[in-house]
């Protein structure tokens, strides 16, 4: 049964990519509903029950939340803007932050293994202050990598080696950690950077034989470094649902028999598949969970921002634990991965009835940003509609903002290119 909606949905991916080509994959609505309608299909056509009743009205809220997102991204795209034009700056300028960024990636590797080793699988870890210095760097790779890359292949026609190795740099202390997830909104973010570029392009074909030559090593260059990427989430997946993984969740949920059958069929890659109903399936039910039963306490965006309300006095009770702690509670074990999407964060921040009022505040933006893009088609405007797409993985999560290496992006893309630190545009 499950089958029969992956294989539809991968048909409509592709019919979808034959139409629009470039622009669907740079495009962080395709990318939020591609995530959503793994998430919603997953539990609907697997008919797998984890240990809460999902309603019709979670389906009606998760229906109403991306509309308001929707419709703020479109008002957003409508609103008169002023005439502020960003323009792109030679990659040497931004070589101090280059060079901050590896030293954060360095910095938080070094203390991560001092710490706690390498090898095991950790849920929690621990560093100091030299590994938090880190974090806090860490982002400004995923910025200057796709700025390199987007650059390079804008102007240069090459992909550039160095812009691969510190996207590798941005994505390694997640992979240290057992984490899978920056490694999928890394490729997303590539793909989508990548698809700009040849959009704007266009038909411009490559016709020398040198041209072709170096076309060629490019094409081996990207497959080698996908190849990586995807051996290592595929190794990682192996080694954290393994046989004895399989029987907790067929013990601790309800499968039906046509779905333990289809798995069967695959033989030894059938962890691959309960890996993917375990993590795309238990969302719509915690946050069914969260809804029916979640009466507090509420942190107004504190949970989102653990990393500033974790350092908060604890009289102000605005510490993200306390969300967790009841989060837990309603969970009880059931769902593996505990992923109560970003609905479910922003109920805990603000409520179920303001939750919507915040995606169309976080459409707006969105919308705003695009409609600054369209006005400019800049490679720096780009890296920002690129982590738009990227964060849309963390939607089916627990949000964007709960994860400094994402959010932290955001932040550094504002200090490089719009406040300009150290970066001076001809």
């Amino acid at each position: 049964m499950i089958v029969k909606f992956y294989l539809p949905f991968v048909i409509i991916i592709l019919l979808l990519y034959m139409i629009k080509r470039n622009k669907i994959l740079f495009n962080e609505v395709f990318w939020l509903l591609f995530w959503w309608g793994l998430v919603v299909g997953s539990t609907v056509f697997s008919g797998i029950y984890y240990g809460y009743p999902i309603k019709n009205s979670v389906y009606i809220y998760i229906g109403i939340s991306i509309f308001c997102f929707l419709s703020g991204r479109l008002f957003g795209m409508k609103v008169s803007l002023k005439p502020i034009i960003i323009s792109d700056c030679e990659i040497k300028k931004l070589n101090v932050f280059t060079w901050a960024g590896v030293i954060g990636s360095l910095l938080f590797i070094f203390d991560y293994l001092r710490l706690n080793g390498i090898g095991s699988e950790k849920s929690t870890y621990e560093i100091s202050i030299i590994g938090s210095v880190g974090m806090l760097l860490i982002p400004i790779l995923l910025v200057v990598g796709l700025y390199r890359f987007g650059y390079r292949r804008a102007y240069k026609n090459k992909i550039d080696v160095i812009s691969i190795c510190l996207l590798g740099g941005y994505v390694l202390p997640g992979i240290l950690n057992s984490g899978r997830e920056s490694m999928v909104m890394l490729i997303i973010g590539v793909i989508a950077m990548n698809a700009y570029v040849n959009s704007i392009r266009g038909k411009d074909m490559i016709t020398t034989y040198k041209e072709l030559t170096r076309k060629g090593k490019t094409k081996l260059l990207v497959g080698i470094a996908g190849f990586i990427g995807i051996y290592n989430i595929f190794t990682m997946t192996l080694s954290r649902f393994t046989d004895n993984e399989i029987n907790i969740f067929l013990y601790r949920n309800i499968v039906p028999g046509y779905i333990m059958e289809e798995a069967n069929k695959l033989g030894n890659f059938k962890f691959i598949y309960y890996t993917a109903l375990s993590y795309f399936g238990h969302q719509v039910a915690f946050l069914q969970s969260i809804l029916n039963d979640y009466s507090g306490p509420y942190l107004f965006g504190m949970y989102e921002l653990n990393i500033i309300s974790r350092r908060l006095p604890d009289f102000l009770e605005l510490d993200y634990k306390l969300g967790s702690t009841a989060l837990n509670m309603l969970a009880g074990g059931r769902f593996k991965g505990d992923w109560q999407t970003v609905l479910g964060s922003l109920i805990v921040d603000f409520g179920k009835i303001l939750t919507p009022a915040i995606c169309a505040f976080l459409g707006y933006f969105v919308g705003k940003s695009r409609k600054y893009f369209e006005r400019d088609q800049s490679i720096t405007r780009a890296v920002l509609i690129a982590m738009f797409c990227l964060s849309m993985t963390s939607t089916v999560q627990m949000g964007p903002f709960y994860n400094t290496s994402i959010y932290g992006a955001y932040i550094w893309w504002f200090i490089i290119f719009r406040l300009k630190i150290g970066v001076r545009n001809k």
